[in-house]
């Protein structure tokens, strides 16, 4: 996200309240209150975006494995970044079912999906099978592949954990070449195929296919072809590790390695086991939400921040797309009824203007006195248009002549400004983080609407208010 210095715009009034005495009363009473205003980001950092299991196109009920001359696929939609400098990337594991617990995978850090900033595939399926590699899991002891009594096609299809614990670490099985044990294993080529493709707009189909033939390997269990068992998948940040070479499995990965399982249910059907590596993907996939720079002011109850089924103001705009709260504390330094305003934009502990992520925050202190109402707006930033607020009116400062004080997070809802087309939160070209200038994107519906405590907006979904932003007044 791009910043900007962000200047705060303060018209401050002092009030005095007379009570029971004239204007010659020598000690007025003064109600002014001081509060302090925070805005605590309390969403996840999710380092997955999306994430699954996929088995062969027959289904459980032909049995899930990818069988010589099959190919199961999956399509799923990403950008290139989910927060800035993040980048995008894609993985999968699958067993090499002619052995104890051998994978393949790409690399730990995964397959770039937007090398050099363009899709992969942008022109047709590309074939990636060159950056997928063969991985022994270390947690089973090795047979010779297609031999061991040990290995899964000697097994029951339903047994799990079956053979010698190895106790190591996953390592790298050269292509082609042998494992610790000396055995032997087929150049990938010769059983497996990978294309990504890019399908337009922000989708990719991923399609892995079994190449085997009779006598890949020398074996009589499925005439020496190997069989590919149902895989887990991830795209996900940079940093992301699905697996780490000389580190101890996953035990999802296990699952894999060992038994072919990436999950507890595949196709709706229950598997043997209580969780595999698609289930330990899932709460750690997700997206990751910033929370803009704002702004607020401190009104009487002349001032609506905006009004719902009407266009929003420029200043909500700014807000709700770019972030950028400057044209919002303008106006707000301007009006008349309000008496207190300004820009939130240095997190807490921060030098300079920018977005919190989860953990981060920002404070401000205001000045009011009994009437008085506070209106504030950040932007909820993987969105087109999205942001937070208090209702039109604002949040009332006092109870009678009590200041209010503690978690006014209830008080706040989700709004759309209508003002830019929604896309996918997260995933949009045209959301902040990824669109190319600011006030960029498809038109919007026209009018302010309140998506509320989170929910369902133009077909997509967000999540509870409390689980992204926390918002606190304190007074003093």
């Amino acid at each position: 996200m791009s910043r900007c210095l962000l200047f705060f715009f303060v018209a401050s009034v002092g009030s005095l309240g007379l009570i029971g005495c004239d204007s010659d009363d020598p000690n007025p009473i003064d109600n002014t209150r001081s509060f302090t205003v925070t805005v605590e980001n309390v969403g996840t950092g999710y380092p997955v975006l999306k994430s699954g299991a996929v088995a062969s196109p027959g289904g459980p009920d032909e049995g899930p494995a990818i069988f010589a001359g099959e190919t199961a696929e999956f399509s799923f939609t990403a950008p290139a970044n989910t927060v800035p400098m993040s980048g995008m990337r894609l993985n999968l594991a699958t067993m090499f079912v002619q052995s104890n617990d051998l994978f393949y995978a790409f690399r730990p850090e995964g397959l770039d999906l937007f090398p050099g900033g363009t899709p992969r595939g942008a022109n047709g399926p590309e074939d990636v099978t060159d950056q997928i590699f063969l991985y022994d899991a270390g947690t089973e002891i090795n047979e010779e592949p297609g031999q061991g009594p040990n290995q899964k096609p000697a097994q029951d299809p339903m047994a799990t954990n079956v053979g010698p614990a190895e106790n190591g670490v996953v390592m790298l099985i050269p292509d082609g070449g042998t494992d610790v044990m000396g055995f032997s294993y087929p150049d990938k080529a010769s059983v497996i195929r990978v294309t990504v493709q890019h399908d337009g707009g922000t989708t990719f189909t991923v399609r892995v296919t079994n190449v085997s033939v009779p006598g890949t390997i020398e074996t009589d269990r499925a005439d020496g072809t190997v069989p590919l068992s149902p895989f887990a998948w991830a795209a996900h940040v940079g940093s992301y590790r699905m697996y780490e070479v000389g580190q101890p499995a996953s035990i999802g990965i296990e699952r894999i390695a060992e038994d072919g399982f990436p999950a507890a249910m595949l196709g709706g059907m229950p598997t043997p086991i209580p969780e595999g590596l698609a289930d330990e993907l899932a709460p750690m996939t997700g997206v990751t939400v910033p929370l803009s720079p704002g702004a607020y002011a401190v009104h009487n109850d002349d001032f609506d921040l905006f009004q719902n089924g009407a266009a929003a103001p420029v200043g909500i705009e700014r807000i709700a797309e770019d972030g950028n709260p400057m044209p919002a504390a303008t106006a707000f330094a301007a009006d008349s009824d309000v008496s207190d305003s300004g820009a939130f934009d240095t997190p807490d502990g921060e030098s300079a203007a920018g977005p919190i992520g989860p953990g981060g925050r920002y404070t401000f202190t205001v000045s009011a006195e009994p009437g008085d109402r506070l209106s504030l707006a950040t932007m909820y930033v993987q969105s087109n248009d999205l942001y937070y607020a208090f209702a039109p009116e604002g949040l009332a400062l006092f109870n009678g002549t009590t200041p209010i004080s503690g978690d006014q997070t209830g008080q706040l809802s989700l709004y759309d400004a209508g003002t830019e087309g929604d896309e996918e939160p997260g995933v949009g070209p045209n959301q902040v983080i990824r669109q190319p200038a600011p006030n960029t994107g498809p038109a919007g519906e026209g009018s302010n609407t309140a998506i509320g405590n989170g929910g369902t907006n133009d077909g997509f979904t967000y999540p509870p208010n409390a689980s992204i932003i926390r918002v606190t007044i304190t007074s003093q």
